[in-house]
């Protein structure tokens, strides 16, 4: 099996370079069926012709023949397929929390999908902060008290926290608050 990404990676650049096969062909001083054959992953083109098509493509010969790149992770993620946790930081029953990143997955953020009853009171804030952190409300309205002062966000607003945490969190609305939470590692 080739794992080097070259014929995907040339079509896309001669693609972006507004280039067709004939064109590129014609620059490289190659036939066109020997660019369709590198670009369909039939052949390998030599070395001195690898190094034309990088010249006219204007790219580093060694972008055509990286290795392919592998997923790293899941590329998208639900928040009802969330695992539901617990938080130290939270009485049992104050909010429902659900950790969105799969456990154990080695992404540079953990994200949650945080749910205040309507009504309810949150005596801190429900993450041990590390880092940034960033909350976008999905549902309802909350209140938050930073440095002294109340806050309220609506449905579609973001929170961004960096050295401070809230002290509390409420939600004012009839409704549940869902909280799309972001903390940077």
């Amino acid at each position: 099996m080739n794992e080097i990404d070259l014929p995907q990676r040339m079509k896309e650049t001669r693609r972006i370079r507004g280039m067709s096969q004939k064109e590129l062909a014609r620059k490289v001083g190659v036939t066109g069926s020997t660019i369709s054959q590198v670009e369909n992953n039939l052949i390998l083109p030599s070395l001195q012709t690898l190094l034309k098509i990088a010249e006219v493509l204007s790219v580093e010969p060694s972008f055509l023949v990286r290795k392919k790149a592998k997923p790293r992770e899941e590329l998208v993620l639900s928040p009802s397929k969330g695992k539901e946790i617990d938080l130290p930081l939270l009485r049992s029953g104050s909010a429902v929390v659900r950790k969105v990143t799969p456990l154990g997955a080695k992404y540079n953020t953990d994200i949650y999908l945080v749910e205040i009853p309507a009504g309810k009171l949150l005596k801190n804030h429900f993450l041990l902060h590390k880092g940034e952190e960033i909350g976008c409300l999905l549902t309802g309205s909350l209140e938050f008290s930073l440095d002294r002062r109340e806050h309220k966000i609506e449905q579609g607003e973001i929170v961004y926290l960096t050295s401070d945490v809230p002290g509390e969190w409420k939600n004012v609305g009839d409704t549940v608050a869902k909280l799309l939470w972001i903390a940077m590692k």
